[in-house]
């Protein structure tokens, strides 16, 4: 007996389709350079982990405003185009 057995079919949530229900567990980022920009490691890492399959993979510890919402020094950012 599967226990999960819609675990691999597709969803849709609003406008979106998820090609299954999987979603990679966001990790801290590490892979950055001084500028708190992700660098080609930390990019295909991120490949990877979508490449594995899951349908949505999400990023740990990023504030849209850095100077009030970062918890930790130099945390990745959103709020410049790198």
């Amino acid at each position: 007996m599967n226990p999960y057995p819609n675990l691999f079919s597709p969803i849709r949530v609003g406008p979106l389709r998820f090609k299954n229900r999987i979603i990679a567990a966001p990790t801290q980022i590490r892979q950055k350079d001084p500028n708190g920009h992700m660098n080609d490691y930390g990019i295909a890492y991120q490949a990877r982990k979508a490449q594995g399959g899951a349908a949505q993979v999400t990023i740990g510890d990023t504030p849209v405003e850095p100077l009030y919402g970062a918890t930790q020094f130099n945390s990745f950012q959103l709020d410049s185009p790198g």
